[in-house]
């Protein structure tokens, strides 16, 4: 088995550790440190853990619609928004959940329940700001 040491990164660890300890795991064996570091292995994670940057009500309506194969001019013609502000959202979105691209953002959010459909009904998305 390949050393935990050498599969992450520092912050990971660091972040495992932790995780442990709030579990009550004092001295983690070497398996417990590493499963605790695959768990906090993904950039979304690891972004939420350390900057508590979680997307807003309006940036997980942008990440639903442009799932569901939206463009961004329908989706701000269905939010009751300009074109820029979505493309401004995507950013966000990709930026926070630490993705290179669209893509990977709707694949992490997914694995996050940002994604989740019941949150994005036609009547909720444009009563809610921010």
């Amino acid at each position: 088995m390949q050393n935990h040491m050498d599969m992450h990164p520092d912050a990971d660890n660091y972040i495992a550790i932790n995780v442990l300890e709030t579990l009550n795991i004092k001295k983690p064996s070497q398996h417990q440190l590493y499963v605790a570091s695959l768990l906090v292995g993904s950039m979304a994670v690891r972004n939420e853990v350390l900057f508590n940057e979680k997307l807003t009500h309006r940036e997980r309506c942008c990440l639903f619609w442009t799932a569901k194969g939206l463009t961004s001019r329908e989706v701000a013609d269905l939010l009751g928004i300009k074109k820029d502000t979505v493309n401004g959202y995507r950013k966000s979105i990709t930026q926070k959940l630490g993705c290179k691209n669209m893509a990977q953002s709707i694949f992490e959010g997914m694995r996050f329940g940002y994604l989740n459909a019941c949150d994005f009904t036609a009547n909720s998305v444009t009563k809610q700001t921010t």
